[in-house]
C-alpha cells in the first residue's frame, strides 16, 4: 500500500510540512508516484525516524510511570 506525506505526518504527530523538509534534507527516504508525489511505502519507520530527530522518547507511557 502507498502512504502520502500527510499520513506519515499523522503516524509521527508532526505536520507535512516538516516531513516534506525531512525529506528534502535527505533524512528520510520515499519513491515519486507518476504525478511526482511523494510516496512511502514503510510510514511506520518514517514516523519512527521522525520522533527519532526530534528527540522523542521512543518508550512507552507504562514503563516511564514505573
Amino acid at each position: 500500500m502507498r502512504y502520502t506525506v500527510g499520513d506519515v505526518a499523522r503516524l509521527a504527530g508532526c505536520s507535512s510540512y516538516l516531513v516534506r523538509r525531512l525529506n528534502n534534507l535527505g533524512y528520510l527516504k520515499c519513491g515519486r508516484d507518476y504525478r511526482n508525489r511523494r510516496i512511502f511505502t514503510d510510514p511506520d519507520r518514517a514516523a519512527k525516524a521522525i520522533r527519532k530527530l526530534l528527540g522523542e522518547n521512543s518508550v512507552t507511557d507504562d514503563t516511564q510511570e514505573k
